[in-house]
């Protein structure tokens, strides 16, 4: 049994895209990333992903029968969440500010490196903001290191591991996720529950009023 749950070569076939236009078919790192993506999703009896968009993805460009492929979507356990968050937080939101929640783990994959460099534009237009990211990992380090850099030192609170992530949802008004390779993370679907990609979309609609 194989459990896909993004695909490396689809990132790999969009920079290919990006830099060579025409012809990246053609490559021998396309060719090399697209037999990694095919063979790997034939090589087990059955092929399991968590979203029909993945499975079709696997199907139309990487040649995977589809009968290879069984659709398992990811569950959460809202009874729990809901629990979680009845505890509440000893957090406080900020007086003035709105605010931006990443949780995440603090590795490469996740992106983080790409908010902190839009965070930094957006001071430059605006600073009635803080971002709260939450999680931890190898990166952590890099990540202050760079928030001092672009001068969002007092603008980026990096809060750890936490327990009450729900709680923590329920004070943003906007949440972020910049994974580079991500399918259907267990963080979005905590923010839909909470209401948050209404909320977002909201903003920008009114954007003058975010």
């Amino acid at each position: 049994m194989a459990n896909i749950h993004g695909s490396l070569a689809r990132e790999v076939m969009m920079a290919l895209e990006r830099d060579h236009e025409e012809g990246y078919r053609e490559t021998l790192m396309w060719k090399y990333y697209w037999a990694l993506e095919h063979y790997g999703a034939i090589s087990a009896d059955i092929t399991i992903t968590s979203t029909e968009w993945m499975k079709q993805t696997l199907v139309r460009e990487f040649e995977v029968p589809e009968q290879q492929i069984t659709t398992f979507q990811y569950g959460l356990d809202t009874e729990l969440f809901w629990k979680v968050h009845a505890k509440g937080t000893d957090m406080t939101r900020p007086e003035g500010k709105k605010v931006i929640i990443c949780p995440s783990r603090l590795v490469y994959i996740k992106g983080l490196h790409y908010l902190m460099s839009a965070l930094g534009l957006l001071k430059a237009k605006r600073t009635d903001w803080v971002c709260w990211i939450v999680g931890d990992g190898d990166k952590r380090e890099e990540l202050q290191a760079q928030a001092k850099e672009l001068g969002l030192e007092e603008d980026m609170v990096f809060l750890g591991h936490r327990e009450d992530v729900p709680a923590l949802l329920q004070l943003a008004d906007l949440f972020v996720h910049p994974s580079i390779q991500d399918n259907q993370p267990f963080s979005v679907m905590e923010a839909q529950i909470m209401g948050l990609f209404r909320q977002w979309y909201q903003m920008r609609v009114d954007c003058r009023k975010w």
